[in-house]
């Protein structure tokens, strides 16, 4: 609990000291830097969607059937309608990973000296 409570403090030490050595103009430029990182993200046509009237688009990707104005992201943030077509922002990039052995627990006895 005490380590916890010692690696809270640490942490907001940190935060308070960045924010009196970062300028606002700086932080800005990072900002700015961010949104340009962002903006170039490979995209790549969407599947699972419906083109609707006035360049909007409806994903069909989840639950929410988000109707995404043209320029616009829907609640994931992964889509986006770009001249009324739905692009995926996460085309090509990692979703998730796993470390796991490979002999999960039972099997590693099943077949001794093999």
């Amino acid at each position: 609990m005490k380590k916890r409570i010692l690696i809270f403090i640490f942490s907001a030490i940190v935060v308070i000291v960045a924010a009196f050595l970062i300028t606002p103009d700086e932080f800005a430029t990072i900002l700015t830097q961010q949104q340009v990182v962002r903006d170039e993200v490979k995209a790549a046509e969407a599947r699972f969607w419906q083109k609707l009237d006035y360049e909007q688009a409806q994903c069909h990707l989840c639950v929410h059937y988000c109707i995404i104005p043209i320029g616009e992201r829907g609640i994931c943030r992964v889509r986006e309608n770009r001249g009324g077509r739905l692009y995926s922002l996460m085309d090509g990039l990692l979703a998730a990973t796993q470390i796991a052995p490979i002999e999960k627990d039972g099997m590693k006895y099943a077949l001794l000296g093999t």
